[in-house]
């Protein structure tokens, strides 16, 4: 299942959008470099939300796409 996600850091408001394959996708804190890095600096509260899944790879792109410019992360 290919799971999307929007994370949001609590306290700085940064939003990052990123996906799973996890079952346990709120466990999940993501990967990114610049993400992780703001993770260390300002502290691990953070919120998210699970925005689309499917089983279907290519659905999940098109609307991973249409996410990312729409809210322009």
């Amino acid at each position: 299942m290919y799971r999307l996600l929007l994370k949001t850091h609590n306290k700085t408001g940064l939003k990052y959008l990123c996906f799973t394959e996890k079952k346990d996708w709120e466990k999940y804190s993501g990967s990114g470099t610049d993400w992780k890095s703001h993770l260390r600096t300002y502290g691990k509260d953070i919120s998210t939300e699970l925005l689309f899944e499917t089983k279907n790879f290519e659905e999940f792109r098109k609307v991973a796409i249409a996410e990312s410019i729409e809210r322009n992360i």
